[in-house]
């Protein structure tokens, strides 16, 4: 599945260079498309990755799919450190997409953490979603994220 959202991304970069004559819609479409493209890749990788460990939690697929739609956009986030290096890439989408991907490769140990934090939250917690509230400010870093989920989790126990 992975590989079929690289594909994805890869024909449709070249679909928009080929077919877009103006260069403003151009750069407009690469960057709305390549954006989600490059979530969905992630999503891809947390939702196969997560769902090993699905049968630990109640069978709530829709818990399963916000914990695993917060854990996509948190492995987006750019931590302090890398800003700087983000800032200065020439490419900011393949630069994204590397990140996501070493993230994935190199964090699992944090992605497990995370969503198993989700879902117990989601379990002690159903009346609200704390989903939207520490994504809200897209400003904050990956590490400023997880700190205040965790916080959140030991608040709750």
């Amino acid at each position: 599945m992975n590989d079929n959202v690289l594909t994805c991304i890869i024909s449709e970069r070249d679909t928009a260079n080929r077919n877009d004559e103006n260069e403003d819609d151009k750069g407009r479409l690469m960057d709305q498309s390549s954006e989600r493209l490059i979530y969905r890749y992630a999503n891809d990788l947390v939702c196969q990755f997560c769902t090993i460990i699905e049968n630990n939690f109640s069978e709530d697929l829709i818990q399963c799919a916000k914990a695993i739609d917060f854990i996509s956009n948190w492995i987006m986030r750019i931590d302090n450190d890398d800003i700087e290096s983000f800032q200065t890439c020439e490419n900011k989408y393949a630069w994204l997409l590397a990140y996501v991907y070493t993230s994935f490769e190199y964090d699992r140990h944090d992605l497990l953490s995370l969503y198993s934090a989700c879902r117990i939250i989601d379990n002690l917690n159903h009346s609200q979603s704390i989903y939207n509230a520490l994504l809200n400010d897209s400003q904050i870093s990956r590490s400023k994220t997880r700190q205040d989920l965790f916080q959140l989790l030991f608040d709750q126990l």
